[in-house]
């Protein structure tokens, strides 16, 4: 099926293919999740490479060298830089399938901590899927490294990044900076650190912000900055599609709630999004989404849900 979504994604379709690959992807939310994977890659190919002065694509043996690889065996750490061009569909399926099996081999480990790292240039941002199933949105010139161990997961940010955080009560989610630290159990937030100051823009659930010896809560519709002093303030959040702008267009739900997605949705197209129905208006919502139109959004939504959509008039409706 991978040959048929490069296909998709290079416009070299025939009619009867791209029937297949639409019958396919609404098969199941696992299918489209792999299709959002390789369309995400796929967009991120499209850039031309700042590192590269000819301008032109690098051959595919240049390409894999300079594809994600892991360290030595000794330290148990995947470390990469996301590649900024890619020349063939033959290139993008091969990195694809890199960083996968990376992610395997760390899952694979008979040390119980595993970690990675990753890095993005001035020009690129990068979304990853850690072990544990949250997703981050790193912003350009940022570096994240992740360990997650049988009773923690941590995490060290330099620069910004956009957390959406899969819960467990068993093992906290921390994210530690030169300036402070947050912990959270399960919720979306935006944690930009520069030099010895912090931001965090929480969007859902709560988390906690350490810095000094101070702690304060921040809950979602909140946003908590730590001074050069380190001194915590917490405020409401006046305008937050402006503080989150940077992710250009970019969509993730971890575990939310369908109401509260609906909204999201309203905010991002412009379009009245109902959810007459209380109950299905609690069932949740994990996928992520960089750039798809609303109604590619609210397909996938559905089928995540078990319900049905309709579009009329500038207004949608989700429905059992």
């Amino acid at each position: 099926m991978d040959d048929l979504i490069l296909g998709y994604l290079q416009n070299t379709l025939t009619p009867d293919d791209a029937s297949r690959l639409e019958a396919w992807r609404r098969a199941s939310a696992a299918n489209e999740a792999r299709f959002n994977d390789l369309a995400q890659l796929w967009r991120v190919a499209e850039r031309p490479d700042p590192r590269m002065s000819g301008g032109g694509a690098p051959s595919l043996e240049t390409l894999l060298h300079r594809t994600p690889h892991r360290a030595r065996p000794a330290t148990r750490q995947a470390s990469w830089r996301w590649p900024a061009i890619l020349g063939t569909a033959t290139a993008v399926a091969a990195a694809l399938l890199l960083i996968v099996q990376l992610r395997a081999e760390s899952s694979r480990a008979s040390n119980p901590t595993s970690s990675a790292e990753f890095v993005t240039d001035t020009a690129e941002m990068a979304t990853a899927r850690l072990d544990d199933g949250s997703v981050v949105r790193l912003a350009p010139s940022s570096r994240l490294r992740v360990s997650s161990g049988t009773q923690d997961r941590e995490n060290w940010l330099d620069g910004h990044a956009f957390f959406a955080v899969a819960a467990d009560k068993k093992r906290p989610f921390r994210v530690r900076t030169r300036a402070g630290s947050v912990e959270v159990l399960g919720t979306r937030f935006d944690l930009k650190v520069e030099g010895s100051e912090l931001q965090v823009v929480v969007t859902e659930g709560r988390v906690a912000l350490n810095a000094a010896n101070e702690r304060r809560l921040v809950v979602a519709g909140e946003t908590g900055r730590v001074s050069a002093e380190g001194v915590i303030t917490v405020s409401r959040t006046l305008d937050a599609p402006e503080l989150l702008n940077w992710t250009r267009n970019f969509l993730v739900f971890q575990d939310t709630p369908l109401h509260q997605v609906a909204r999201e949705l309203e905010e991002r197209y412009g379009v009245r999004v109902l959810v007459p129905d209380s109950a299905l208006g609690e069932r949740t919502v994990t996928a992520w989404f960089t750039q798809q139109s609303l109604d590619q959004v609210l397909q996938a939504v559905c089928r995540a849900v078990q319900a049905h959509c309709t579009q009329a008039n500038g207004m949608a409706s989700i429905e059992p």
